[in-house]
């Protein structure tokens, strides 16, 4: 770590990333959480795949640990496939004083106790979406009667930019306190524009400025 801020120090890297959807399948903290986990366990999606690798990629070259783009970008995934980076994430919970059990064991995760399903209405390609709507709608989802914030909750099944979906696909709301349902469901539902024709999409990352 200490040799990558003195490099970076010298010299700047920036990424220019797509933030017009979120990253990867999943938007809650606690569901996010375990998505990242999954990821560094060999899974997870094509775009945090993407972006990881990159920003990864970056990272190495930056602080010399690689000579050359390719070197680096078998040094990223290295470190997924052998579970090295999976390991050292679990180090750094734990020395930060973290416990939660189901870091290491997927099947310990407290679950909300409900699921809603939030049917598409037709048929078509995503064309737009709004990630502030949707992060209002799990900002709904958490906000308990009891006032505290619930971190276990969210939404699942995120469909992307010029994915097909049929009529009645379902994006999974993930709650326990159905206060707020309702107008969380309405964020989800304003978040999402369908239109008949397959959109232009673009890379996760759009721009590198050096």
């Amino acid at each position: 770590i200490t040799r990558v801020a003195r490099v970076m120090k010298h010299r700047c890297v920036a990424l220019v990333t797509d933030m017009n959807q979120p990253l990867g399948n999943t938007v809650g903290m606690g569901l996010e959480v375990m998505e990242a986990l999954d990821f560094l366990r060999g899974n997870g999606s094509e775009d945090m795949k993407e972006l990881v690798l990159k920003l990864g990629m970056e990272i190495l070259r930056l602080a010399g640990v690689a000579g050359s783009t390719l070197s680096a970008k078998q040094a990223v995934e290295r470190a997924i496939e052998d579970g090295s980076a999976y390991k050292k994430f679990l180090e750094m919970i734990k020395a930060q004083g973290g416990s939660a059990a189901w870091l290491e064991d997927p099947s310990k995760y407290p679950m909300p106790k409900h699921v809603r399903k939030l049917a598409a209405p037709k048929r078509g390609y995503v064309h737009n979406i709004n990630a502030g709507q949707i992060a209002r709608g799990v900002q709904m989802l958490s906000m308990t009667k009891s006032g505290k914030v619930d971190p276990y909750v969210g939404v699942t099944e995120i469909k992307k930019i010029g994915t097909q979906v049929k009529q009645g696909e379902p994006l999974l709301i993930h709650y326990n306190d159905e206060s707020n349902l309702d107008s969380a469901i309405d964020y989800f539902r304003s978040a999402y524009r369908l239109a008949p024709r397959r959109p232009v999409t673009s890379s996760v990352v759009v721009e590198r400025v050096a």
